[in-house]
């Protein structure tokens, strides 16, 4: 039995409840200008969530000398809500400030929010993003909510096969 291809006027792509990953890096910022058309093209709601990722030192003993958690957070909610600030005025949009791993906190956070789309951008802050995969790669495998990756624009002569 062959299935039909769907018209895409007959059934559309709703994507009402849009989380969005926010952590201040330029691809993270094209996800967000993204987010933000379908939003307003699809009268959606976007949350964006931005996680604070453990302190690495959290396998010594203690912490170093001159290490502040609060001031940690309080630069996280400050990048978090200048991303909120800078959408235009008629899109809908929640904020959120999530403790852990980055990936695990977002595929979470998808499913317990009932989202219908997750976006994120394909590059973030971390020192070892290209050697170990990055948040988005994370989460593309593990979230069952589908997953949009905005990436950077890409030349056409990069894309040929060598």
């Amino acid at each position: 039995m062959a299935l039909a291809p769907a018209d895409p006027i007959a059934e559309p792509v709703l994507a009402g409840n849009i989380l969005v990953g926010v952590d201040g890096s330029v691809g993270a910022q094209r996800a967000l200008a993204y987010a933000a058309g379908v939003a307003r093209i699809e009268h959606g709601r976007l949350t964006l969530l931005t996680v604070v990722p453990p302190p690495v030192w959290t396998r010594m003993a203690f912490p170093p000398p001159g290490y502040d958690h609060r001031a940690i957070v309080a630069g996280w909610a400050k990048v978090l809500h200048a991303a909120a600030d800078c959408l235009p005025a008629d899109v809908s949009v929640t904020t959120r400030l999530a403790h852990g791993r980055p990936a695990e906190a977002i595929v979470c956070r998808a499913v317990e929010g009932c989202h219908d789309l997750v976006v994120l951008g394909c590059e973030g802050r971390g020192l070892l993003h290209g050697a170990i995969g990055g948040v988005s790669r994370k989460v593309v495998r593990r979230c069952p909510v589908p997953v949009l990756v905005v990436r950077d624009a890409i030349s056409v002569g990069s894309l040929a096969v060598r």
